[in-house]
């Protein structure tokens, strides 16, 4: 029994080192499924102790001697069986022990883990709370500076709502004047066909003065061809100097170019060679140093191995010689040796000191070696630094090369757009030159034909006379006519100007310019008109002093006839009827004075509230710009409360998932508490089965014990 008690503690420790080893290495699946065998193993024991107690009883109630021996034996055997899964058993529990201490130990380090997973999570819950308020706080402020701005901005529109009202106010005022004024240009005109009779006088200044203004304007002409041939002169003059110049500067840049070029090569060049040079110097140098480093460590070691084995050969003869003289010695050789020793000793330790040196040396070249590859890398870099530079500088140059040279082009199409414009001009002036002289040809002709009508009639016959001046007043009346109908045509054009006036009353900024050119035609047509009257009224009055001095002659001639006194009464009332029609034409060169007058203050009105208008309209730009920043603005903080939002949205679905994370934690830390439930109920089971194995072994320990004194006695 005691063997075999022997053997059984032998056979538990070797085991747990194996059980160990390969519970260590199994997953928790495969740890539960161990567990479960160790559980079937323990009932299987069970049910084996139950079947030996119950052989035991069997064993007991017989009384033979002689089965005795079979029953120990195979009481024997099942006992070893017993023990094997007792050991077995044993073994199991260490490793169950132990990995109920990993589960406790992993179950901490969840819980610590589950902690700090809670406390991130709260801070970073606050964080985002904080972040949250701030955001508020800034789109809080920013819808109040929003609102603040189209206050502002509603503010603006209905001051320049206000300020248009009160310019079409100021323009209707203006339209109301100028249908005034055309009421007042209606009555003239009536004034002027009551007034037709008395314009011969007046006509006839006008053709003086016509001829006048004809010298005056070929006078014109021929200065202002003149001065445009002298501008066209100087302006090719100087678009020669600029060509010129051009050609200078682009000559001289790229002359500069290929300088700049050239000395970038020859710097690069000599930089390059001069590298390259102290490359090789430097190499040579560093080779020439190295090899003479080399050579002096060659020698100082071949002279410290020398002096060394001399020290050695002499030291060992120094021994030699106190071994043999070791008795017979005279303190006075004893003294010589160690002077001699002490020699030696200094000379290796300047020898040392020499080494050392030429250590020092050798690292101080290595440093050298060193800082130099560090220069050059340095020179190199600055090299390739300055080569950019001037890349840089070139690649400038080109640029501004061929900004010049867009600009000589531009500069070169405006002198030919120029040119163009000027050859129109001249082709225009020339061409209004050729219908003046025309219409000057024309009026010429007429007034030849009628001053050869007039001398061709008969002076004798005062009833031909009289017919010619009917046939005058027919003239007249003809003219008065057109005059009529040119007044007409001006009025006409006056009420188109007025429709114009009241159409482009909204559209004053785009239609100002075309009124402008009509209100010149115009004004250049009435003086052209007024022209040719007094041209008419200058050749009329000629006519009539010529048939005054006429009717003078026929005084004379017929004094005795008594028709003189009719006659003289005739020629009265026409010179007061020619008195009236310039007192009258006077009037109406007032009228028409005053008339272009107020359309000259039209004018000016007109162009100030273009002004006006151009005025607001640039002012209404400046807050459609404004407006276009604060919706722009508007949309950047749209833009910015959306990533706000994706933010929040990312940070919920983070906490989320961090959420589901502890959950899941949660939960599988639940899942370990109720697999170490589980594993240390398991585990008291174990323990209790243990200890019904141990009262059991116990109780057989004894009966063993029983039988043997029973067996001794």
């Amino acid at each position: 029994m005691e063997q075999c008690d022997g053997q059984d503690g032998m056979a538990s420790p070797a085991t747990p080192g194996s059980g160990k080893s390969k519970l260590d290495t199994l997953s928790k699946e495969d740890l539960i499924k161990f567990v479960k065998k160790q559980i079937v193993i323990l009932q299987k024991a069970k049910s084996k102790c139950t079947e030996l107690q119950k052989e035991i009883e069997e064993l007991k109630t017989q009384s033979s001697g002689g089965t005795d021996d079979a029953v120990i034996q195979e009481l024997t055997t099942r006992l070893e069986s017993v023990l094997l899964e007792k050991a077995e058993s044993h073994q199991s529990m260490v490793s169950l022990r132990k990995v109920n201490e990993k589960t406790k130990e992993e179950l901490k380090d969840a819980l610590a883990a589950v902690q700090d997973l809670q406390k991130k999570q709260e801070s970073s819950e606050n964080q985002h709370l904080n972040k949250i308020e701030v955001l508020n706080e800034e789109l809080k402020t920013a819808h109040e500076k929003h609102k603040e701005e189209i206050t502002r901005l509603e503010n603006e529109l209905q001051e320049s709502n206000v300020k248009h009202n009160t310019l079409s106010a100021q323009l209707e005022q203006q339209l109301e004047a100028h249908l005034v004024q055309q009421h007042e240009v209606k009555r003239l005109l009536e004034e002027i066909n009551r007034v037709q009779v008395t314009s011969e006088e007046q006509i006839l200044q006008l053709r003086q003065q016509f001829e006048a203004n004809a010298e005056k304007q070929k006078n014109e002409i021929t200065r202002l061809q003149e001065a445009s041939g002298n501008s066209v002169a100087e302006y090719q003059n100087k678009m020669k100097n600029l060509q010129e110049e051009f050609q200078v500067m682009q000559t001289n840049h790229c002359d500069e170019v290929s300088q700049l070029k050239e000395q970038l090569e020859s710097a690069a060049s000599a930089h390059q060679k001069e590298l390259k040079t102290l490359e090789e110097d430097l190499a040579e140098q560093y080779l020439l140093k190295g090899k003479s480093l080399q050579d002096e460590l060659l020698t100082c070691r071949t002279n410290n191995e020398h002096q060394l084995n001399q020290l050695k050969e002499q030291l060992r003869e120094m021994t030699e010689k106190q071994t043999e003289q070791l008795q017979g010695e005279v303190p006075k050789e004893s003294i010589v040796e160690e002077e001699r020793l002490k020699c030696l000793e200094k000379s290796l330790k300047a020898l040392e000191v020499q080494h050392r040196l030429v250590q020092d040396e050798f690292k101080y070249t290595t440093n050298l070696k060193e800082k130099l590859e560090t220069e050059l890398n340095h020179i190199k870099d600055d090299f390739f630094h300055e080569r950019e530079d001037w890349e840089f500088k070139i690649n400038e140059l080109q640029l501004s090369k061929e900004e010049y040279m867009s600009t000589t082009t531009k500069l070169t199409e405006e002198v030919k757009s120029v040119n163009d414009r000027c050859e129109l001009m001249m082709n225009q002036q020339s061409y209004e030159i050729q219908v003046i002289e025309q219409q000057h040809a024309k009026e010429l002709s007429t007034l030849e034909e009628n001053l050869r009508t007039a001398a061709e009639k008969d002076i004798q016959e005062f009833l031909l006379e009289a017919e010619n001046l009917k046939k005058q007043c027919q003239m007249l009346l003809q003219e008065k006519e057109e005059a009529q109908t040119n007044y007409e045509n001006l009025r006409k054009n006056m009420e188109t100007l007025q429709t114009e006036l009241e159409e482009s009353a909204s559209k004053i900024s785009h239609e100002f310019e075309a009124m402008k050119q009509q209100q010149a035609n115009e004004v250049h047509d009435l003086q052209q008109k007024l022209r040719r009257a007094f041209s008419e009224k200058d050749s009329l009055q000629e006519t009539m002093n010529r048939l005054q001095a006429e009717v003078e002659t026929k005084n004379k001639a017929i004094e005795e006839l008594n028709q003189m006194s009719k006659l003289e009464v005739k020629i009265q009332d026409l010179m007061s009827s020619i008195e009236q029609k310039e007192s009258t034409l006077t009037k109406t060169q007032e009228q028409l004075e005053i008339s272009l007058r107020e359309k000259e203050e039209l004018v000016t009105a007109a162009q100030t509230s273009e002004e006006v208008s151009c005025r607001l309209k640039e002012s209404f730009e400046k807050e459609q710009a404004k407006c276009v920043d604060f919706q722009q603005q508007i949309q950047v903080l749209y833009e910015d409360r959306y990533k706000l939002q994706e933010r929040l949205d990312e940070t919920a679905a983070k906490l989320d998932v961090a959420i589901s994370e502890t959950n899941s934690s949660y939960h599988k830390a639940e899942e370990l508490e109720n697999r170490l439930g589980a594993a240390v109920t398991e585990k008291e089971h174990l323990v209790a089965e243990i200890k019904n194995l141990k009262d059991f072994n116990t109780n057989l320990e004894k009966q063993k014990a029983l039988q043997k004194d029973t067996e001794e006695s």
